[in-house]
Order: structure tokens, then C-alpha cells, then sequence
């Protein structure tokens, strides 16, 4: 008797993709029935808003079965609705001795903040950061409010200046629960004085400083080549290396009268490492779907003894150097790193934030790698605010209770959800874009699928570990660009440019068949 051929695995394979197809594509059809009239749609602060369903047995059946297949990925999804998830606000404020008034303003004005988020019926917890030197845990996730206004007041301005804001936000998200910071909670929170965010809860940080982010604190932190700040980078021929080692090199500078001094009103640019380093951060901003509030300093660093990366004024060399005192430029490189206070969209209550126009005033001033433009880059929710009008004469009342405003406005009926993940099953039949920064061209059908866990937002993929296979009858033609890091306690960098933009490959294939595989690694 014949013995029958058995199957070829690519016909195996081939069909079981179909199969998870158009089970993915039922599920959802099912969702879109349900949801009629709220199809997700992008709101302005770059996230998908969605109603919530009143069905919501049914749903938890749908959600099970998009988990179960591998159809889904985590976003974060807001809307105007009444539905309240838990909230997580964490502080992460800089402690060194410049920031004495606004660190007294912030205790003092949270129960503004605690009043509101129970005005709208949040679940809300916060906990407590300060950095400078070694970033430590003041108090966990609590509800009491008198432990968090005494740990806000415990930070005070007597830390050291090494202020790695960059890093502090790495340790706050690190899946090891802030196990890598100094513990100095007090009272019952001694023995649990850890990070731990609510799975279900949306997350949110507030971040106060008035420095740059310098050199990490820790070893485990540092990027390739990032060690020794301004010290190894010339210019200071052995001498003048005190308190600079943890600086972030800039330029164009000049060593002059015992310090740095930008001494160009050309385009402020850091080294390599540092651009790596505001990359990893944002991607854990957006693999761990968390909304940013940062208050900075727009005007310049606070500490004027340190080095001066502004071209004006406040620069001792371009005061008593500098000829041409009308070529300015007053960029820093706080700026450089996380964004621009004074390029924001919104209006003077600080309402109104447009994501679009913000990011497209940052790509204009060529601020697209800052933190902010990177996170809003990937579809994420990032403010940044000016520090110092909080204690300006006359916007300083209402400054910070605006912000406050804000944030709970950015709250409201916000939760990371799991949704189809189109960027991970897709069929197309002309020219499409499937991801924020991917754009591809067929001429005829193609399928592909992903079996990675993404936590992203509507139109962005951000992986850890990503497995795809592409079938196509015909020449596919893919340019992408894209970031992914790891959160573990050891962040590192595989590769790191000039172009102080995110890495971009292009890969051209003629064959009908190809598969890909990549790791964890992050690029700038």
C-alpha cells in the first residue's frame, strides 16, 4: 500500500497563520460590533480613546480570547467616559540644594492634588523619589496622604548635584521594584519600601529639576562609553575636573577661567552615549505605557558654578569673551535631553496640549531626540513644564495648580487595555503603513504575524523580544526605524550614531518567503 506524503511544514505553517488570521479577524468583528459608533480614534494627547462598553461580561469573553490567541497588546486607551481605573502618581524630584522654593511648593500644594483625584473618584496611591546621588524611595504607593506630604517635605535641598534624572526615571520603572535605589522609607513602610505599581492601574510621573540629567549614579546604568562625563572628553589638559566627571559633554566648548563654557551659538549637540541614554529611557517610558510630567528649567541650569551650555548672558565667557553679543543661543542641555518648556501647544492654563503640534514644533527646532520627542514620536503622553514660573510673581499662584489640573485632565477614564494588535496580523493590498515609523510597499498581498507582547500605544510598536514572518508573492520593499531596550538592572546599548536620531535599516527583498528574528537592543 502507497504511503501518503505528509504535509509540508510550510503548508502547515501557512495554514495555521490563516487559522490565527481569521480567528483574530472574527474576535474583532465582534469587538467592532459591540463598540458601534466608538471605533478608536487619536485624540490629542497621542493615545486611543475608546467608550467602555456596557456589555462588559461579553467583553472580559472577547478580551479572554484576543489574550488567548495572541491577537493583543497593551495601550494605553482614554476617554471622556465615568468609568474610573486605579491610579499610580509617582514624585521623582531632584533634592539638590537649588531647589530648595520649588520642592517646598510642591508638599505644600499636594492635597490640591489628592482633593481633585478624589473629586473624580480616582483609586489613586503615590509614592515618593528623590535623586541626587543615589535616587532613594521615600515612602511606597500609599493612600495616606500624610505620609506622602511628609515624604515630599523630606526630600528638602541638601542632596548631593549629582542629579541623573534620566536615570532615576529607569530605576522607578525597573521590574525590579526600585530594588537598586537606597531604601529610606520610615515608619510601617520600613520593611516595604519598594516600587511596586498596580498591573491594572494607570501610571503616572511627575518629575521636578532644574539640572541636566548627569552621568547615571550607578555602573549597572551607564551606556557604553558614557562614564566620566566631561573629564575624558579634552579640553581640560589633567586639570579642572572637579564635580565634572558627572556632567553630560557638550558641544562646542571651551575650557576657560577653571570651567566649561559653550563658546558658539551653533546647534548645542551632546556626545553619543547621552543620546543612547535618552533613547533607553524612552522606550521604558513607553514599554511600561506611563504618562510624563516633567518640570524643568527653560531659561538655563540652575547650577552657574557648573559648566555653561548656554550661548548668552548667563555664560561667564560669552559675557566677558564673546564679541558679537547679538549671536545668541539659549538652548541647554537640559533641553537637549528632555524638551522644550517654551515649544509646547497648549494654552496660557496650560489646557488644549496638541501631541502633533508639539512634537512638530520639536522636530523643527531638531529636538526630535529629546525625551519628550522621542516619547511622543512613539504615540506616548509626555508634559513638560517650566519650574521656575512656579514661583514667578505672577504666574507662580496658579502655575503649579494648573499643572496639577492637568494631570488629573489626563487621568480621567485612562487605562492600559489589551487591543487587537493590527501591527502584528495584518493583510495588505497597496501601499500601507502599518507602524508610526514603518512604511512598506506591495504589489500584491502579503500577511505577516508577530508573536511578541507590546506594550505600546495606537499606531507604535515598541518590543522586547520580537519573532515576525512575512510571506509575499512578489518584490517587498520595507523601510523602518525603531528602538527597543530591556528594563533590566544592566541597560546597555548595541549601537550608537552621530545622526542623534533613532537607528534606521532598510532591508530590500526579492524572495517569496523570508523570516526574522531580533532581540532586545536600543539604538539612537
Amino acid at each position: 500500500m502507497r504511503e501518503r506524503r505528509r504535509p509540508h511544514m510550510l503548508t502547515l505553517r501557512c495554514i495555521q497563520k490563516l487559522l490565527n488570521f481569521l480567528h483574530c479577524q472574527f474576535v474583532a468583528s465582534l469587538v467592532a460590533i459591540l463598540t458601534i459608533a466608538r471605533v478608536p480614534t487619536i485624540v490629542p494627547y497621542g493615545v486611543m480613546s475608546s467608550q467602555q462598553t456596557s456589555s462588559n461580561l461579553l467583553m472580559t469573553l472577547i478580551t479572554a480570547m484576543l489574550i488567548s490567541s495572541g491577537c493583543t497588546k497593551d495601550v494605553l486607551v482614554c476617554s471622556g467616559g465615568s468609568v474610573r481605573p486605579p491610579v499610580d502618581v509617582l514624585f521623582v524630584i531632584d533634592g539638590s540644594s537649588s531647589m530648595c522654593a520649588y520642592n517646598k511648593l510642591i508638599a505644600s500644594s499636594l492635597q490640591q492634588l489628592v482633593n481633585e483625584m478624589a473629586a473624580k473618584g480616582f483609586d489613586a496611591r503615590y509614592a515618593v523619589v528623590a535623586f541626587g546621588g543615589l535616587a532613594s524611595i521615600l515612602v511606597p504607593f500609599t493612600s495616606v496622604e500624610s505620609d506622602v506630604k511628609g515624604a515630599l517635605s523630606s526630600v528638602g535641598c541638601s542632596r548631593s548635584g549629582w542629579e541623573a534624572g534620566l536615570e532615576a526615571l529607569r530605576m522607578s520603572l525597573n521590574a525590579n521594584q526600585g530594588s537598586d535605589m537606597q531604601k529610606s522609607c520610615s515608619g510601617n513602610y520600613t520593611s516595604n519600601c519598594t516600587l511596586t505599581w498596580r498591573p491594572d492601574a494607570q501610571r503616572q510621573i511627575l518629575m521636578a529639576t532644574d539640572e541636566d540629567s548627569d552621568i547615571p549614579y550607578l555602573n549597572s546604568y551607564l551606556m557604553p562609553q558614557q562614564g566620566g562625563g566631561l573629564c575624558p572628553s579634552g579640553y581640560n589638559n589633567g586639570k579642572g575636573c572637579s564635580g565634572m566627571q558627572i556632567e553630560p559633554p557638550f558641544q562646542s566648548r571651551i575650557y576657560w577661567n577653571n570651567n566649561y563654557y559653550r563658546n558658539s551659538p551653533d546647534p548645542l549637540i551632546l556626545e553619543d552615549p547621552y543620546y543612547t541614554e535618552i533613547a533607553v529611557t524612552a522606550n521604558v517610558i513607553i514599554q511600561n505605557a506611563v504618562s510624563i510630567s516633567l518640570i524643568m528649567k527653560s531659561d538655563y541650569n540652575a547650577n552657574l558654578k557648573g559648566p555653561q551650555s548656554t550661548f548668552d548672558s548667563y555664560n561667564l565667557y560669552f559675557q566677558n569673551i564673546t564679541v558679537d553679543k547679538n549671536a545668541t543661543n539659549h538652548r541647554h542641555t537640559a533641553i537637549v535631553q528632555f524638551g522644550d518648556p517654551t515649544l509646547q501647544s497648549q494654552n496660557e492654563s496650560l489646557g488644549d496640549f496638541n501631541a502633533t503640534e508639539t512634537l512638530a514644533a520639536l522636530k523643527n527646532a531638531s529636538l526630535e531626540s529629546s525625551l519628550q520627542g522621542q516619547v511622543l514620536q512613539e504615540g506616548g503622553i509626555m508634559r513638560v513644564y517650566e519650574l521656575q514660573l512656579m514661583i514667578d510673581a505672577v504666574n507662580g499662584p496658579t502655575y503649579l495648580s494648573n499643572i496639577f489640573n492637568e494631570l488629573v485632565n489626563m487621568l480621567q477614564s485612562c487605562q492600559v487595555m489589551y487591543m487587537l494588535d493590527t501591527t502584528s496580523t495584518s493583510t495588505t493590498t497597496s501601499t500601507t503603513s502599518t507602524t508610526s515609523t514603518s512604511t512598506s510597499t506591495t504589489s500584491s498581498s502579503s500577511t505577516s504575524t508577530s508573536s511578541t507582547r507590546t506594550s505600546t500605544t495606537s499606531s507604535t510598536s515598541t518590543s522586547r523580544t520580537s519573532t515576525s514572518t512575512s510571506t509575499s508573492s512578489s518584490t517587498t520593499t520595507t523601510s523602518s526605524t525603531s528602538s527597543s531596550s530591556t528594563t533590566s538592572s544592566t541597560t546597555t546599548s548595541s549601537t550608537s550614531t552621530s545622526s542623534r536620531t533613532s537607528s534606521t535599516s532598510s532591508t530590500t527583498s526579492t524572495s517569496s518567503t523570508s523570516s526574522t528574528t531580533s532581540t532586545s537592543s536600543t539604538s539612537s
